[in-house]
């Protein structure tokens, strides 16, 4: 069964199957999901998609942008940009970084680092 991601009348996140849904409703904050166990919304800002997708591995890395942080291949720390391929130029896929949430990129980078020198020192025996 299909299953959207919603959130709860208190903002939390939820699982809704499609077959649940007995009709969606357009608000002024997006369209409105009707079930018989409640009313889920569809987020609608930033922070709403941050509290689904949080648990999976997106960061807020900036205040417009909500990055997957698997999907980072390399980081410009002099321009604070993530790179998601490693193509360059204008053809490049990018996000901007914060100063302020230029730790949590710095912080991936070393976690990546050690784990491939710790599965390298394995292989090596």
């Amino acid at each position: 069964m299909s299953v959207f991601q919603l959130l709860d009348e208190e903002g939390r996140p939820r699982q809704i199957g499609v077959d649940d849904i007995l009709m969606i409703c357009p608000t002024p904050q997006g369209p409105q999901f009707h079930t018989r166990y409640g009313v889920y919304s569809y987020p609608y800002t930033l922070d709403e998609f941050l509290l689904l997708l949080g648990p999976r591995g997106f960061e807020r890395l900036d205040r417009n942008n909500i990055v997957n942080m698997r999907q980072i291949r390399r980081y410009d720390p002099k321009t604070r940009t993530v790179y998601f391929d490693e193509r360059e130029g204008p053809d490049a896929i990018y996000a901007t970084v914060s100063e302020a949430n230029s730790c949590k990129v710095a912080r991936l980078f070393r976690e990546r680092e050690e784990r491939y020198a710790v599965a390298a020192a394995g292989a090596a025996r």
